[in-house]
């Protein structure tokens, strides 16, 4: 396998302001114990006090790309960065995942096994200064359900029309059965929380490009291909941030990002390539922040075709796949390896599942019993959704051929994976792909990719398994906590046992600050700014 480096230079191309400076230091957050989620509302919470500043506080972040304001319809996890510091949802979750705080509702109750009655907070406004009431949530509903509207996530959004009790409580019911999630579904994207008059004045399109959320910051200006500008907001509940401006700007090269923190040009950079991790680590007035992330990056195999359709030949990929030292010779170590689709962080979690080892024997003893005799097997590797996706792709084929695997690799760049994958119906061998779960839970790390009705199942892996399928309807309903803990337990080992991907590694979020930035980053990829503090 020879080691593949892509050209770093070391251009400046961007004119920013607010240098930095201060000794070295790295955060490092591992992933928590699964726990399950806090089935009841904590009391409500005081507003932290105001933390006024007497100068501006900006903060200059640069990113790989900048994206639309579009809050509910969409199902791109920088899009809910960007959108969760301008909107929010009744509830959110805590930075582990696990449990349930207040945000917009400041407490609930269960009234039966479908419905939660909340109370809603008042005084809160949106940044028009519009009042927020439970006309919002049922109007924020009504949007999502909408099939007009094109909802990418509606199979998850098990809920109805909420019911207005009064301007501050609202009852929300499952549509048919209980759901063991429905409080971390109410804070995801799909029930964040709009603007009745100004969404409908907007329309669709207008969405994407302006915003009028409830949350700690409002836009100033938006570019997709310029600067976004984020304004803290003088009224927000929560009182207002200590950063009290934000400019994101967009810049694809990795190393013009890094080279602009070197320079005090930026004092928060994301995505920061493993290869030069070190190199900020030891660097003067900057650190290095990371945390194992919410992003798993595998192979799913086409279940339905030769010579995939073999167990014994899917298993044999595994054997020979060397992910150990792909994650060490072309991530620098930064990659955290897992057996499956499971997550430490993750409910569910199966931690008697071990990562299939490097065993090039067993691999070709596998190969044999599957009647293999070299012929060509597909491998599509997708190109610009992590960090180094084409390095793995093309040291993961190297490893296969070493085995006797016959690898006809191509890449396909991000932006037509859709074409590539899900609407290509000669797809064949094996593909890349990555997954997370804002829930962290087994419902959509595991079952909501794997189950045979799937979007992913219908259009690419073809796995059916009848089995895993019953596991994966009973779990959706059950709220015994540990009867449901077991059978992602059980639906996990079932994926794992059948091989029906090549398993690769959790991505390791990569975060280049200034010194004086204070911020711990968090394993579910929010960059939450007013959990953030710049010291001047």
């Amino acid at each position: 396998m020879r080691r593949l480096w892509t050209g770093l230079s070391f251009l400046l191309i961007l004119a920013l302001t607010l240098a930095a400076c201060a000794p070295p230091s790295a955060d490092v957050l591992q992933p928590p114990a699964a726990a399950p989620a806090a089935p009841a509302a904590p009391a409500a919470q005081p507003a932290p006090a105001t933390q006024p500043a007497s100068t501006d506080v900006v903060l200059r972040i640069i990113t790989p790309q900048n994206t639309n304001l579009e809050p509910q319809l969409h199902a791109s996890g920088a899009q809910r960065v960007l959108t969760t510091n301008i909107y929010e949802n009744l509830v959110a979750l805590s930075p582990d995942g696990m449990d349930i705080l207040p945000q917009l509702a400041v407490s609930w109750e269960r009234i039966d096994d479908l419905t939660y009655e909340f109370k809603l907070r008042e005084g809160v406004t949106f940044h028009s200064g519009d009042p927020f009431t439970a006309e919002a949530v049922k109007y924020s509903f009504e949007r999502y359900l909408n099939p007009d509207n094109q909802p990418p996530q509606l199979s998850q959004f098990t809920f109805k029309v909420p019911e207005i009790i009064d301007d501050y409580t609202v009852r929300i019911s499952s549509q048919e059965k209980p759901d063991p999630l429905f409080l971390k579904k109410l804070a995801g994207t799909p029930a964040t929380i709009v603007n009745p008059r100004f969404a409908e004045e907007q329309g669709l399109p207008g969405m994407q490009q302006n915003a009028d959320g409830t949350g700690p910051y409002r836009v100033v200006s938006w570019a997709l291909d310029g600067e976004i500008v984020l304004e803290a907001y003088d009224g927000y509940w929560g009182g207002k941030p200590q950063i009290t401006r934000v400019i994101q700007t967009a810049v694809a090269e990795p190393a013009t990002r890094v080279a602009a923190l070197l320079a005090g040009e930026a004092q928060l950079i994301t995505a920061v390539p493993p290869t030069e991790a070190e190199a900020i680590a030891r660097a003067s007035g900057v650190r290095l922040a990371e945390v194992i992330g919410n992003r798993v990056s595998f192979y799913p195999l086409i279940t339905n075709k030769p010579p995939t359709d073999s167990k014994e030949l899917r298993q044999a990929l595994n054997y020979a796949s060397n992910f150990d030292a792909i994650i060490d010779f072309v991530l620098s170590g930064r990659g955290y390896r897992v057996a499956a689709m499971s997550l430490p962080h993750y409910f569910g979690y199966n931690p008697d599942l071990a990562p299939y080892p490097y065993d090039p024997d067993k691999a070709a003893e596998l190969m044999a019993a599957a009647g293999y005799n070299g012929e060509p097997i597909e491998m599509t590797q997708l190109v610009g959704r992590i960090p180094y996706d084409k390095e793995v792709g093309e040291a993961l084929a190297g490893e296969l051929e070493k085995v006797g695997f016959n690898i006809e690799l191509k890449f396909v760049d991000i932006g037509a994976a859709g074409q590539a994958l899900w609407e290509n119906p000669d797809l064949k061998g094996f593909h890349h792909i990555t997954w997370g779960t804002a829930t962290l839970d087994g419902d959509y790390a595991i079952c909501e990719y794997w189950h045979s009705e799937s979007f992913f199942a219908t259009r690419s892996h073809h796995y059916n398994n009848p089995a895993f399928d019953a596991l994966c309807r009973e779990a959706r309903t059950e709220l015994d906590v540990e009867k449901r803990r077991q059978m992602y337990w059980e639906a996990e080992q079932m994926i794992y046992d059948d091989a029906v991907a090549i398993w690769g590694y959790a991505v390791q979020l990569l975060f280049g600050t200034s010194d004086n930035l204070e911020w711990t980053p968090r394993p579910d990829e929010l960059v939450l700014y007013k959990d953030m503090r710049l010291n001047q």
